[in-house]
């Protein structure tokens, strides 16, 4: 979307008003995000269920583009949107039979040809498939991070070296810290000390609270407006000063 976004039109409106900026990006990578989200579903569903979701979601990606757009045709714009029926049902043309409220981040009918390569791409089944769960990667970074720690990349490690320091990495991230102690405790090393086996616990309750807070609504939704007050003093700071870094344009 951001080479579309310095895409040159010949349309003299489109240059005005109503254009794929930085801050119209976010919202619909907001958008998306929600879209999946709201059509997430229990790992070990079965394979109706699964293809059930999988076509709900489809249809939730491309109801953020067309609803986005500001085609004349109604029907034609929300024929993606939800229905009064569905649990998330958003859409003010399908709930009232009204026209949406003008947005700033509506944009023009012509970015649709432009636009919809990037959400059929974004709506592709092998890609909704790894985000049906509502998975993320997050997991995998954590237990990474506590491999990294065990072997450094910035040192040269042996296989073996390496090979311990996923196992132990795993058990730990598995079943915290203090399952490590007897997990060293049945490769024949020395059992620890009682007072580190009470840091560990101390560490594993601090690290679930830490977890916990995380995931409260209102914690993510600050995260969402100090994110979102940020973007707007970098787009305010944009505009007085100009670019402070563009791919290319400091070569001269």
């Amino acid at each position: 979307m951001h080479q579309i976004k310095y895409h040159e039109y010949s349309c003299e409106e489109c240059k005005r008003s109503h254009t794929l900026t930085g801050d119209v990006i976010k919202k619909l990578q907001k958008y998306y995000g929600k879209a999946l989200k709201r059509n997430c579903i229990q790992y070990g569903a079965s394979e109706d269920e699964i293809e059930e979701a999988l076509s709900k979601m489809r249809q939730s990606v491309l109801a953020v583009l067309y609803h986005s757009l500001m085609i004349e045709d109604e029907e034609e714009r929300h024929k993606y949107c939800p229905s009064m029926e569905e649990k998330y049902n958003w859409c003010v043309y399908k709930n009232k039979g009204k026209r949406p409220r003008h947005q700033e981040y509506y944009l023009l009918p012509q970015y649709l040809p432009y636009l919809l390569p990037v959400f059929e791409k974004l709506s592709s089944k092998d890609l909704l498939k790894r985000c049906l769960f509502g998975f993320t990667q997050n997991a995998n970074e954590s237990l990474n991070l506590l491999v990294w720690k065990r072997a450094p990349k910035d040192k040269n490690n042996s296989p073996s070296a390496t090979h311990f320091a996923a196992i132990s990495a795993v058990v730990e991230f598995n079943n915290g810290k203090n399952c490590t102690q007897s997990f060293y405790q049945g490769l024949g090393f020395p059992v620890t000390p009682l007072f580190q086996i009470e840091k560990s616990k101390q560490i594993d309750r601090k690290r679930v609270k830490l977890a916990e807070y995380k995931q409260n609504i209102s914690t993510a939704k600050r995260r969402q407006k100090i994110a979102e007050k940020k973007a707007c003093v970098e787009a305010m700071l944009d505009s007085v000063e100009g670019a402070s870094y563009e791919s290319g344009s400091f070569n001269d």
